[in-house]
């Protein structure tokens, strides 16, 4: 998959987005969110870099397995881009609607991402 992504210039809406997602869930772990417990110390700043790398990686993510679900043409592998595609849309929704279990879906939502990368592009 990955040699064809760089053998095939044409396919820049799937590497486009999928190295936008590799960079930013990398960059969600140099930037710390806020502390659960209230009253602990943290930084602000670094709180909403991590946020908006989380943002970023989301949509990228999800502009990613959509392009792919699209255009590829093994069945197997459209199999594998709609369950990464409904890992994100699950958790997510989840995650808003139970924010008690939010960091559950979070793990959730990076398992199935880091599986989604290793199935997709390294087998």
């Amino acid at each position: 998959m990955l040699r064809e992504l760089s053998d095939d210039p044409g396919r820049w809406y799937v590497a486009a987005p999928t190295m936008a997602y590799a960079l930013s869930i990398s960059l969600t772990g140099i930037f710390s969110t806020s502390p659960c417990e209230t009253g602990v110390p943290h930084s602000a700043e670094e709180s909403e870099m991590h946020s908006l790398f989380a943002n970023i990686a989301g949509i990228a993510f999800t502009a990613a397995t959509l392009g792919l679900l699209l255009t590829e043409d093994d069945l197997r592998m459209r199999l594998v881009h709609l369950a990464g595609l409904s890992i994100v849309t699950f958790s997510s929704i989840m995650s808003n609607m139970q924010p008690e279990y939010r960091g559950i879906y979070q793990r959730i939502l990076w398992a199935g991402g880091l599986s989604w990368l290793t199935v997709s592009f390294a087998l």
